[in-house]
This record gives structure tokens, sequence and C-alpha cells, in this order.
């Protein structure tokens, strides 16, 4: 919901005649927000570090050293900042989508893009269940902030599933219809996951009819350590990391690049012990990006507490395979 409304906010405040900037930490998500043809040309989505690097570019500043681990948390920010120093302000405008993410060092970069720091526009769309990088310790927010109480993404099934992970002094309603169950399949081995998921997309695309581009396949691990790339074809399907409609294949990412993007069909794979604060974050965002249908497929040695919660409103279907 926040993202559609930190669009919204955006267009009005561009169609009105305001230079707005939308910025996002996700390059996927800025990627997919400014893919929409019907965006005012007032206003620009960005990543917040392609932003960096676009106004250093323009500015004809570089970074003499090599990017050490510090460089897009400290070094493009400084960098951004003596180039806005060249070539001055740039909007009317400003609004952070996913300001969970942000470093406290990134918004005085964003404040000086403003023609008016202390007078122009500046919104700040954030969740702070959703700080899986912990970054943010302070957003500089003037007034008190404004609770988003509604879901309008989530079947009511998914939502109740949702918010058992949900830390909140508000519990956020939702308008959607009840949905179907959410179905948590378990695994003992890589084997095992893999056959899970195989028999999970053969019954959504063949049995049922779903469009696979339709169908989005979501892990907590980097593609260097996830089991999934390994596996080779999944069945009769094959998992691709482009994200594109009418190939055929079943697009998989991680639970952080797909943060604040959605899709109808959501299986959430490689579901295994970790630091209990990291795994209710991961299974938080996981969880609430499916819309219509979600599909848990989690090692049998998750706590069962967690197994409890994620089966609360849906049903256990054991898959106890090893190879």
């Amino acid at each position: 919901g926040k993202t559609t409304l930190a669009v919204e906010k955006g267009k009005r405040l561009a169609e009105h005649g305001f230079r707005v900037l939308l910025t996002c930490f996700n390059v996927n998500l800025a990627e997919f927000l400014g893919g929409d043809e019907t965006l005012p040309r007032q206003l620009d989505v960005v990543n917040f570090h392609k932003l960096a690097q676009d106004l250093v570019r323009k500015a004809n500043l570089s970074h003499s050293g090599p990017r050490e681990d510090r460089y897009f948390d400290d070094v493009l920010p400084e960098l951004m900042m003596e180039a806005i120093d060249r070539l001055g302000t740039q909007y009317d405008a400003v609004i952070v989508d996913e300001g969970q993410d942000f470093h406290d060092n990134w918004w005085v970069p964003l404040q000086c893009l403003l023609h008016d720091p202390d007078q122009s526009i500046f919104y700040v769309f954030f969740d702070d269940n959703q700080n899986l990088y912990r970054t943010a310790q302070s957003i500089p927010l003037k007034l008190a902030p404004f609770p988003l109480t509604r879901n309008c993404r989530n079947t009511q099934r998914i939502h109740q599933v949702v918010m058992q992970f949900y830390q909140s002094d508000q519990t956020p309603l939702t308008q959607g219809p009840l949905g179907r169950p959410v179905e948590v399949r378990t695994y003992t081995y890589v084997g095992g996951l893999k056959r899970a998921l195989s028999r999970v997309l053969h019954r959504l695309v063949v049995e049922e009819n779903v469009y696979p581009e339709d169908i989005v396949v979501l892990t907590p691990r980097k593609r260097e350590r996830s089991h999934l790339w390994r596996v080779g074809p999944v069945g009769n399907f094959r998992l691709t990391d482009q994200w594109s409609t009418g190939s055929g294949e079943i697009y998989c990412s991680t639970v952080h690049a797909f943060k604040g993007l959605e899709s109808p069909v959501v299986i959430l794979a490689e579901i295994e012990p970790y630091g209990a604060q990291d795994l209710e974050k991961i299974l938080y965002v996981g969880c609430s990006r499916a819309c219509n249908h979600l599909i848990v497929l989690a090692s049998a040695g998750l706590a069962e507490d967690v197994k409890q919660r994620l089966i609360s409103t849906g049903s256990l279907a054991g898959f106890e395979m090893s190879v």
C-alpha cells in the first residue's frame, strides 16, 4: 500500500508543476516503478545509488581509490554532497519509499537536493518491520508519522499469517477477499526441496492453469548460497533471474531484492533456521509479497513455534524427503 501511495503522491505533485524525485534503495523496485509509461515528465524515479552516481558523473567528480566496503554506504553519499554543491539544487519535492533501508547519512544529501530544504516537500514512507538491512536508526521526521492501517494487497488468509510476524502498536486491517489457505510444505534435504518445488509448480501451472509470469519464487539466500540455482531444471520448469512475461520460465529472486514488489502467487522457499529476529523479518517481508496465494517451503528443522504460526490459518503438507 505505501508504495502505491508514494507513486500517487509523486504523480499529483508533478501534475501541479513540481519537479519531483521518487527514490528508494531497491534497484528492482525503482526499475519497476520507473517503467510506468504514464508517469509525468516532472517525476524522476531512480534508486538512491544510481541517483548519486548520476549526479557525481554530471559534476565530473570521481573516486580515485578502490571501491572498498564503505563505498556505497559512505563514500558515494559524500561525493553526492560535493556534486550537489557544484550542480545546485534539483527538486521541489522528494519522496522516499522504503525509508527503513536508508542509512542515517543519506538523508542530508537528499534534503540538499531541494530548492528550499526547510520549506520544500519531503515525504518518507517506511515500515520498521521490513528493516532487513538494519540500517535506519533515525528517520528525520519533524512530525509524528501517519500510520497506514489498511492492508490493500493480501487476501485475508495471507494477511493473518503475515500478522503473526508483525510488530507494532497498531494492527492493520485487510479489505481483501478470504482467499485460499496458505500452504506450508516441509522438506529435509536439498532433494526434498527440489521435489516439493517441482510438484507445486506442476500443480499451479499444469493443473490450475496459473500463468508462469504470475508466480515468483523467493529465497532469503543470496544466489551464491542458494540451493535453488544448483539443482538444475525443476521438473519441466527453469528458474530465471530475469523478470519477463511470456517466457514460460519462473522468476526467482531474494526476499531482499523483491521488497516493495508483489506477485499474485509467491513460493517462499529455503525457509530454514536463522536468528529469531532475522527469520521474523524475512517471513514478514516474504509472505506479504503474495497477493492471492502463498506457499511456504520450509525446512523440517524449523522451530515448532514458527511452524505453528505459519500454519495457524493455513494447511500443513508434510514432505519429509531425502536424497
